[in-house]
């Protein structure tokens, strides 16, 4: 997908959006899915590895396909906080919901980056459904992805809705 022009300016203005961040987390994501898609032993491999060992942050050089999920995690970590927990097939994962997407964090990775499971969080049972990867095309560049992460460790940005972004615009 080529990147929106909207997208780009509000950027550039130091702006993000929620549906700025979903694009860009659902991006990432749906890479990470196309590794996983295209490398099945590998991925049931590091997966293995990152649920028993917590080994989230040492796997990046064997396994590039992680930075595309610790991206991911770093934007959702950075600009959102969990609804409740989803327990999927004996794992928990933390719920999020993302303009008008939804993301979910395995709460093993949540805390290999060092946090502690918020308290008081509703627990239900999460159903377990194939999530694929998705053509490139149809994703925001990685360029942009990267510039977005880029704006977000900087600190020197406004996160805000559409709404008020367009308003900061005049």
């Amino acid at each position: 997908m080529k990147t929106p022009e909207k997208y780009r300016r509000l950027v550039n203005s130091g702006i993000i959006t929620p549906e700025i961040a979903a694009d860009v987390i659902y991006s990432l994501n749906k890479r990470a899915k196309n590794w996983r898609d295209n490398n099945p032993e590998k991925y049931s491999r590091i997966r293995k590895e990152r649920i028993e060992e917590g080994t989230v942050h040492e796997s990046g050089k064997d396994y590039p396909v992680l930075e595309y999920y610790r991206e991911k995690d770093f934007i959702i970590l950075s600009l959102f906080t969990p609804e409740k927990i989803h327990l999927i097939d004996g794992i928990e994962y933390l719920f999020y919901r993302v303009n008008r997407s939804i993301f979910h964090l395995p709460c093993y990775v949540y805390t290999s980056y060092g946090y502690s499971i918020p308290r008081g969080l509703a627990i239900e049972k999460g159903e377990s459904f194939p999530t694929p990867g998705e053509d490139t095309d149809k994703l925001l560049s990685l360029q942009f992805c990267r510039r977005v992460i880029q704006l977000i460790r900087s600190g020197n940005f406004v996160f805000t809705d559409e709404t008020k972004a367009g308003e900061n615009k005049k």
